[in-house]
């Protein structure tokens, strides 16, 4: 019984660690990265991708349209979803078109720009009338933020029993950089800076109405602390949780 024991507590340590080696590395400069990623998928794109020397770079809407842009040339090129063939094998996605002799692939895995350090988690090869260009991109995904969540604690303790005035609830606005909710006793809004990859920030200040609600005994104060330290999130069966340096300072429940 001891063996099995103890062979098991080796597997699940073994299970911990791809874990925890499969979350995304942090890059040399996180805001920029971050912020540059979540513009892109805020603005309508579904996979982007560049590279250096030649500079380049490429964007691919959710419609399925492309556009493949170089620095050397003024115009970019342009291809309709309509006109583009997308295929998959394995760890690789492509699309390509033969009129223009155009293709691109994704192949999963970490890939790191050579000039700024930044982690992305496809390699990408791009080729263009016979010339090869090589460069790391990624798959963006975060809308399933945009909703209406409802506090159930801070700080690991329940609301439920804090007799608040109010219910305390945030609105995502992905697509308008911005967060609006009620924060216990006055309505409030505040900007997004990111919120993509599990990493989330938020603009400095919040904007709220000025309602005195005594019997809150400062909650409000305490709320907007822990939104402001807000640095990374989950999103796991209906529940979002925001963390502070690994801590978790918020959990909200998903609302509509």
């Amino acid at each position: 019984m001891k063996l099995i024991n103890f062979t098991f507590a080796i597997l699940l340590l073994l299970s911990v660690n791809s874990l925890v080696k499969a979350q995304r590395e942090v890059p040399e400069n996180p805001d920029g990265y971050y912020e540059l990623m979540f513009n892109k998928l805020i603005s309508g794109n579904e996979y982007m991708a560049s590279g250096n020397e030649p500079f380049w770079n490429l964007d691919l809407d959710l419609e399925g349209n492309l556009v493949f842009s170089m620095a050397e040339v003024n115009t970019p090129i342009t291809i309709p979803a309509t006109d583009l063939k997308m295929s998959t094998r394995g760890k690789i996605i492509s699309f390509s078109n033969n009129e223009q002799k155009f293709k691109v692939e994704f192949k999963r895995g970490k890939c790191f720009d050579d000039m700024s350090g930044n982690q992305f988690d496809y390699a990408v090869t791009v080729k263009y009338n016979d010339v090869i260009f090589k460069g790391c991109g990624n798959k963006l995904d975060g809308w399933i933020l945009n909703d209406i969540f409802g506090l159930i604690e801070i700080g690991g303790e329940s609301v439920r029993d804090m007799n608040l005035s109010k219910q305390v609830m945030i609105e995502l606005h992905l697509k308008d950089k911005r967060i609006a909710g009620n924060d216990g006793c006055n309505s409030f809004s505040g900007g997004i800076k990111y919120a993509i990859f599990g990493k989330i920030k938020f603009n400095e200040g919040f904007s709220s109405t000025k309602m005195f609600c005594g019997e809150n005994g400062g909650f409000e104060t305490r709320f907007y602390s822990a939104l402001k330290s807000a640095d990374s999130y989950t999103f796991k069966k209906l529940r979002l949780k925001f963390f502070s340096g690994g801590k978790e300072v918020l959990e909200f429940v998903k609302m509509d």
